[in-house]
């Protein structure tokens, strides 16, 4: 899960960066969050975890604990990116 973390609060990062780039960058856009970011983080890792736990514990309600932990734990790093892009990025 932290790595998914870390990749969600880069790319909060990356689109700060990104965004008032010019249209010739959106090559650059699509390799570093499809290509870097998406080969550092990707859902079918974190799917695998999640089936592992399943069938290692046998507990649903871990199983959910994890998956909500993931996508709010998500969400949260890319916004504390985006806040981080603005504050280092654009001031």
């Amino acid at each position: 899960m932290g790595v998914n973390l870390l990749g969600a609060f880069c790319a909060g990062l990356l689109v700060v960066w990104l965004l008032p780039r010019p249209e010739e960058t959106l090559w650059l856009r699509a390799l570093l969050m499809v290509g870097v970011l998406g080969g550092f983080t990707t859902f079918s890792a974190m799917m695998i975890d999640v089936l592992l736990l399943w069938h290692e514990t046998g507990r649903p309600w871990l199983l959910s604990g994890y998956l909500l932990a993931s996508l709010f734990g998500g969400l949260l790093a890319v916004w504390a990116g985006w806040r981080a892009g603005h504050q280092w990025l654009l001031s």
